[in-house]
């Protein structure tokens, strides 16, 4: 079994959930939030179906990333 923790149905639906509950919420990430997301992101194994999302959700937060160094 791979050292990375793969999430279930079970916790994918509970993290779905809070997700749709925090957009309903004002949130913003900072520097140092994507910055973290980006590095565990990138140690992350992904299904190949799951592929092309990690890989949008990845370019989003790297976008966002940059913007915010370039702020700074």
């Amino acid at each position: 079994m791979s050292r990375y923790a793969r999430l279930d149905s079970d916790i994918s639906q509970q993290v779905d959930d809070k997700l749709v509950k925090m957009k309903e919420e004002s949130v913003s990430l900072n520097v140092r939030d994507t910055d973290f997301l980006l590095k565990t992101l990138i140690e992350c194994e992904f299904k190949g179906r799951e592929v092309e999302q990690a890989y949008t959700t990845m370019k989003k937060l790297s976008d966002l990333h940059r913007k915010q160094t370039n702020e700074s």
